[in-house]
């Protein structure tokens, strides 16, 4: 119990000491924020580098490991600070803001023989598919996934990591399903190819959540506005 309870009673000291106020110059808090979305190594990036123009003492802390099972309660505890996923957390008193909408769409490596400018329903019912294990049951899914599925389409490979897909799919026949937000990376960075998917689908909102009990945390509210900027 000794590391959950430290991190507690250190982040009860830090609160304390800015009881007066918070001064983002000379602030030495630490937090821990969750990132699950296919993004999160990248808006750590960014979120790392808004915080330390404003913030240079303080320490930002990421997780990208989807879904941990044990995520609510290092929430409510105060192990975890603010968390960005496409599940939000169905539980009183958790917040669910949403930052953004995404969308999904396909990727397939460049050189594809059996692809060009696209897929038609017909060829990707016949494709082979890379996608992710369930992380929780089917209720909590994005709609979108969820129609996905009942599409009945083939899939190859489960994964466990959503950065996974674009790998296995750069380096194989495989066609991946994944986030749009992520579209110009993958063909930048790796020379894949990113096709839309001929079905129109719902949007996959893009939550920031927390806890009720640090609303009145001014260092909580100053780190939510620096990852609304990213």
């Amino acid at each position: 119990m000794y590391p959950a309870i430290k991190q507690a009673l250190d982040a009860l000291r830090a609160t304390l000491a800015e009881a007066s106020g918070f001064d983002p110059g000379v602030s030495q808090r630490r937090f821990r924020i969750s990132i699950p979305h296919p993004m999160g190594p990248f808006y750590s990036l960014a979120v790392r580098a808004a915080v330390a123009a404003a913030a240079p003492s303080v320490v930002i802390m990421f997780d990208t490991v989807s879904r941990p099972v044990d995520l609510e309660e290092n929430v409510r505890d105060g192990v975890v600070d603010v968390v960005i996923d496409w599940l939000p957390v169905q539980l009183d008193p958790f917040v669910n803001r949403k930052l953004f909408d995404d969308r999904l769409v396909l990727l397939a490596r460049s050189g594809h023989l059996s692809i060009g400018m696209g897929l038609t329903m017909e060829e990707l019912l016949k494709a082979e598919l890379v996608t992710i294990h369930h992380r929780r049951e089917i209720e909590y899914e994005p709609a979108a996934i969820g129609e996905l599925r009942k599409l009945g389409m083939r899939v190859a490979v489960h994964v466990s990591e959503l950065l996974e897909i674009p790998t296995l799919v750069a380096s194989t026949d495989l066609v991946g399903v994944f986030a749009a937000s992520m579209g110009p990376l993958m063909e930048q960075r790796l020379g894949l190819q990113v096709l839309p998917i001929p079905l129109d689908l719902p949007s996959v909102p893009i939550y920031m959540i927390w806890h009720e009990t640090r609303r009145h945390d001014p260092a909580h509210r100053s780190q939510k506005r620096s990852v609304e900027g990213c």
